[in-house]
C-alpha cells in the first residue's frame, strides 16, 4: 500500500508569549490527515525561517535548534520507515501520540530499518 508522509515545522504564532516567542510544532501529514505536536521549543518569531522550517543564522541558540529539528525529522522518518517495513498501520494520530523524547527508544527497540 502506498503512503504519503511529510512533516512540516512551524511556529504557532497565536500562543506567542509576551517576549515575542512562540511555540515550534511539526505537522505530521499521512494519507492526507495531520497531527500536529509541540516540540517543547520555543523561538523569536523573527528569528523563524517558514520557508525552512528553521531557524535564521548561525547563532548557538540557531544551531541547537536546528539540530534538535534535524534529529525529530530524521527519527520520524525512520520510524515511519519501520511502520512501512513491518506492514503496520501507519496513520498522523500514531506520530502524534508518540513523545519525541521515546522515538530515539522505539527504534532503538525496533531496530534500525534495512534500506536498500
Amino acid at each position: 500500500m502506498y503512503h504519503t508522509f511529510s512533516i512540516l515545522f512551524f511556529l504557532q504564532k497565536n500562543k506567542a508569549t509576551l517576549d515575542g516567542k512562540a511555540p515550534i510544532y511539526a505537522r505530521i501529514t499521512v494519507n492526507g490527515k495531520r497531527a500536529q505536536i509541540s516540540i517543547q521549543r520555543k523561538v523569536l518569531i523573527e528569528k523563524w525561517d517558514s520557508t525552512t522550517g528553521k531557524l535564521k543564522g548561525t547563532s548557538a541558540e540557531s544551531r541547537t535548534i536546528n539540530s534538535y529539528i534535524d534529529s525529530i525529522r530524521h527519527k520520524l522518518q525512520k520510524l515511519q520507515e519501520r511502520f512501512i517495513d513491518e506492514g503496520k498501520t501507519v496513520t498522523a494520530l500514531v506520530f502524534s501520540l508518540i513523545n519525541f523524547d521515546a522515538i530515539s527508544a522505539v527504534i532503538s527497540r525496533c531496530g534500525e530499518p534495512n534500506i536498500s
